[in-house]
């Protein structure tokens, strides 16, 4: 057995003390209607208007939170619900007389008069102590008997009064079997079916919803796609006409390449055809043009990509670059190695070719020398590069060899040139001692002479060394 406490569950002497409370509360308020006119010893006490509303919506609070700790609804609601339930089954009339008035605890009533021996014994009644929560009534008639003993000074009309009043409360306490009749018997909440009705128009609205939007998605599909693949004009028609007969005369083998090149004017009836069109024309003409080498035949797409490059190559063959190049290398083995240095400079009338004039070039170069354009022009500038190296090493050996020349021509040049400085002085020197000066000069002018011969052999070896290349 599970000890534990659920939420919101007291346990079982709060549950006791909470059930005597709540009979005190009931008792006394049924008798606070019992007795509300009633007359006597009574005195008025000391309640205003507002303190009167304020201990009753207190002691109706306490029990709406009695009766939501046991999980029912407080009394005002269990009211309105019943009332609500009861309204359409009740007619005007005797059953609207028999129906009781709804108990509205919130209705201010006058101030409450009772009876000072009352006061004590309602008061204990208000107030259970927890030992005797089972038991409240005994303890109420304890509570009568100790007021008794002690003598309140109460007269045998005020006893009369008091045992009268708890025979009409024990009274009002027992439900009236005539209301108790009337009254509807409150059934378990429960969830209402679904309207057949109300249910059965929400399925018609939605099956029309589907139905229209099949009905949108098949008209879609008629218009974007049935349409265009299977309606089909006159014009159409006769360009289908025309792309079987090619067909047929193609896959004959007897077309010339005339005949097989028009298939670049029929171009724009295939492009015309319905998708539906295209697709069964492929496929005659794949079952046309079957052979050894397609063994699955060839799509009108791929015959007239075929005659396309074919025309271009053609007209690609008019061009003069081309027909200079062909002409060049006509009589390849016929030419010297110096004219076949010349092939580096097509190099570029080559590379303007389109791939098929290329192809043309290149095989007529290979049934004559076993390589390509770019092969020859690779061998050829690879020998015009060790020709280039051995021409500059020659160069650079002429250069050293003029240079050797200079320097010596140099060095021999500065001999003669010290000597004509010694000549000039040895002519001052007898100029002022007053000597003859003719041999002296005579050598002056030939060593000049000589020294201006060889700085024109300087000047000559110099040209000569800065010509090479």
């Amino acid at each position: 057995m599970n000890d534990e406490k659920r939420p919101g569950e007291l346990d079982q002497d709060s549950q006791d003390d909470l059930d005597a409370f709540a009979r005190a509360l009931l008792n006394r308020k049924t008798e606070m209607r019992i007795f509300r006119d009633e007359t006597g010893d009574e005195v008025e006490i000391g309640f205003s208007d507002n303190e009167r509303e304020a201990a009753e919506k207190t002691m109706s609070q306490a029990l709406d939170t009695l009766r939501k700790s046991r999980g029912q609804k407080t009394i005002e609601e269990e009211e309105t619900a019943f009332w609500f339930e009861e309204e359409p089954e009740t007619g005007k009339g005797s059953e609207e007389t028999a129906r009781p008035a709804p108990r509205k605890f919130r209705e201010p009533h006058p101030v409450r008069k009772t009876r000072k021996p009352r006061k004590a014994e309602e008061t204990k009644s208000s107030r259970p102590e927890s030992g005797s929560s089972r038991k409240p009534r005994k303890k109420s008639a304890a509570g009568k008997k100790q007021t008794d003993s002690k003598g309140t000074g109460t007269d045998a009309k005020s006893k009369t009064s008091i045992g009268s009043r708890t025979e009409k409360r024990r009274t009002a306490d027992k439900p009236d079997p005539v209301v108790q009749s009337a009254r509807p018997q409150k059934k378990p909440a429960s969830r209402r079916p679904h309207d057949p009705a109300r249910r059965r128009m929400v399925l018609a609205i939605l099956a029309l919803c589907l139905l229209a939007a099949a009905g949108l998605g098949v008209y879609c599909w008629k218009v974007l796609v049935w349409n265009p693949e299977n309606l089909t004009t006159e014009v159409q028609e006769a360009s289908y006409r025309k792309l079987v007969d090619y067909a047929d005369e193609y896959g004959s083998g007897l077309m010339s390449d005339a005949e097989q090149a028009e298939i670049l004017d029929l171009k724009a009836d295939y492009d015309s055809l319905a998708p539906r069109q295209k697709k069964e024309i492929d496929a005659y003409f794949a079952e046309q043009t079957r052979s050894g080498d397609y063994p699955n035949g060839r799509t009108f797409e791929e015959i007239w990509q075929e005659q396309t490059e074919k025309k271009q190559a053609a007209e690609d063959a008019a061009q003069p670059q081309f027909q200079e190049l062909t002409s060049f290398l006509a009589n390849w083995n016929d030419k010297t190695d110096q004219e076949k240095r010349q092939i580096v400079n097509y190099r570029d009338f080559y590379k303007g070719l389109t791939q098929s004039l290329k192809t043309q070039v290149d095989d007529q170069l290979r049934a004559a020398t076993g390589q390509t354009f770019s092969q020859l022009v690779s061998e050829q500038e690879e020998a015009m590069r060790s020709e280039q190296v051995a021409h500059q090493e020659q160069v650079d050996a002429q250069k050293a060899e003029l240079q050797a020349q200079i320097d010596a021509l140099n060095q021999e040049l500065q001999t003669y040139i010290q000597y004509g400085t010694s000549l000039s002085e040895e002519l001052n020197a007898a100029t002022v001692a007053g000597q003859d000066t003719s041999e002296i000069e005579a050598q002056i002018t030939a060593n000049n002479a000589y020294v201006q011969e060889l700085s024109g052999q300087i000047s000559s070896l110099e040209y000569q060394r800065d010509s090479l290349q």
